[in-house]
């Protein structure tokens, strides 16, 4: 019985006639208790396109740790032998779009500490890359209209856009939306804009848009293709637009 003290002594036994018995001196023992230890509680600290950092909780009183890992595809672990003051270990060489399983169980002395179980199992895979968001552009006199695609698994966006002349970004937090308004721009100018779809860091990387080019109109040919506009509103609507010769070179539209 664990932690429980005992009386022990050994008897030689003699053949009764030559050699009389004789008992050894009685030895107090006490057993120890014996605890296994719990199981390491794992994480992934960091991930590369070709790597994974594995990692887990400290198991007091662990003389080591066995660390087990194989691709999903693979029928047996590899195992490998860490000391006590390892708590991670980096799997590398990994092929992108494969799940890797991995646990990792705390050693202990065979006495007082037994082994514990294997953690719980991970299946991670090496980081991935976010698609890039597919944009659009809408100009006017003095703001572009960006509407972009989502992306599966982005925790956000960024807009970043600069003058086509210019080396600086100017970079802004979209949040989880898929529009942004850029406004007090300059007429008749020509500016670069691109999205960036934020991943976690870890799973997931991030990644930008195409740069697309986009020309801001002048104020007047912004106000001719608000007039152009009208006028086919109005013809849908059986108008004649029959033009006067009047200052400005307006049209005035009557109905047939």
């Amino acid at each position: 019985e664990q932690n429980t003290g005992y009386d022990v002594r050994v008897k030689a036994v003699g053949d009764g006639t030559n050699y009389k018995s004789a008992y050894s001196a009685t030895v107090r023992a006490q057993t120890t208790e014996t605890t296994q230890l719990p199981a390491p509680v794992p994480t992934v600290t960091a991930k590369t396109a070709t790597s994974i950092d594995a990692a887990w909780s400290a198991v007091p009183n662990a003389t080591g740790y066995r660390f087990a890992w194989k691709s999903m595809n693979d029928s047996s672990f590899t195992t490998v032998a860490l000391s006590a003051a390892t708590t991670s270990y980096q799997l590398t060489g990994l092929n992108v779009n494969t799940v890797y399983v991995w646990r990792v169980l705390a050693l202990g002395d065979g006495v007082s500490f037994l082994n514990s179980d294997y953690s719980a199992t991970r299946n991670d895979m090496p980081q991935q890359t976010l698609a890039a968001p597919i944009l659009t552009v809408y100009v006017a006199p003095t703001s572009l209209t960006l509407n972009w695609s989502a992306v599966p698994n982005a925790d956000r966006y960024s807009v970043a856009y600069k003058l086509e002349s210019a080396t600086t970004w100017t970079n802004v937090n979209a949040g989880t939306n898929c529009s942004y308004a850029i406004t007090g721009l300059a007429p008749n100018t020509l500016y670069n804009v691109r999205i960036k779809a934020i991943g976690d860091g870890v799973d997931y990387k991030s990644a930008y848009s195409s740069t697309v080019r986009a020309k801001t109109p002048s104020a007047s040919s912004a106000l001719l293709d608000d007039a152009d506009d009208l006028f086919d509103e109005l013809a849908e609507k059986d108008y004649d637009l029959l033009a006067r010769d009047v200052a400005g070179g307006r049209y005035s539209p009557q109905r047939a």
